[in-house]
């Protein structure tokens, strides 16, 4: 383990239940990261409580990935807790649109299935193509050009309705350069304690980030702060094994936690 938009107005009304109350907080940091759980025989083989919900939802993140094993490793700890969740990428099937997922997919499922997983939670999720948005019970949705020369100033025009996140997953344009780039202007929303994952990263993208080019601690620099007090992150490249016939070839996970 390693140390150390077309700006569109959010969809609809904020989640009810609370948003508004939350804010950043300290989170416990589980006992463990991912050195030792990359191994395929550490993932566990039984379904866990986010494969049944994902499945359910019509996600792929428990059938042509296994993304869920991972992620309830991460973040069982925290089914109980009120915070903030953002998925970019709701899940375009229009074939015009880039990463889409094909005219099979389910537009909102891993939306749906972290409110399922996550029952005191807010998720928002993002997407660049407008027929995606909805609007449902702790479900708030919103355009997102993750490209767009203006995505700092779209993320930041955010912070009234959701001020932090303590999981940012980044399951949109799969272009590491772009993940990379709205990565940078997020993390510093994200909850000591949380995690931000970029996922599917293809075989072509890998080297950006396995040859850890990206210090995200070196990203964020505040000259009125001291050396203690600055953000700081350990993050990892995880090729997950996957035992399923046809595994995709970009079954990876860019994951970072901020540690303060």
């Amino acid at each position: 383990m390693s140390s150390n938009v077309s700006a569109v107005a959010p969809n609809a009304k904020h989640p009810s239940s609370a948003a508004n109350g939350y804010k950043s907080t300290t989170v416990a940091v589980p006992h463990s990261f991912l050195s030792e759980m990359m191994a395929s025989e550490y993932l566990p083989s039984a379904m866990t409580p986010l494969c049944h919900h994902m499945q359910r939802r019509g996600s792929d993140k428990a059938t042509f990935h296994n993304y869920t094993r991972v992620y309830h490793h991460l973040f069982q700890h925290w089914t109980r807790d009120a915070f903030n969740l953002l998925e970019i990428g709701i899940g375009s099937i229009d074939a015009s649109v880039p990463s889409n997922m094909g005219p099979n997919g389910t537009p909102g499922a891993s939306l749906r299935g972290w409110r399922d997983y996550f029952p005191k939670a807010n998720v928002l999720g993002a997407d660049i193509d407008p027929q995606t948005m909805f609007s449902e019970d702790r479900i708030s949705t919103c355009v997102l050009d993750q490209r767009s020369p203006h995505v700092a100033k779209y993320l930041d025009g955010m912070k009234s309705m959701f001020p932090s996140f303590r999981v940012i997953v980044d399951d949109g344009l799969h272009d590491g350069a772009t993940n990379l780039h709205v990565m940078k202007h997020l993390l510093p929303r994200l909850d000591v304690g949380g995690y931000y994952v970029i996922e599917d990263i293809r075989p072509d993208q890998q080297p950006i980030f396995s040859a850890r080019r990206f210090y995200p601690e070196q990203h964020f620099p505040s000259p009125s702060a001291s050396a203690e007090s600055q953000p700081r992150y350990r993050y990892e490249f995880c090729h997950l094994a996957y035992s399923a016939p046809g595994v995709p070839t970009d079954n990876c996970l860019f994951i970072v936690q901020r540690t303060q």
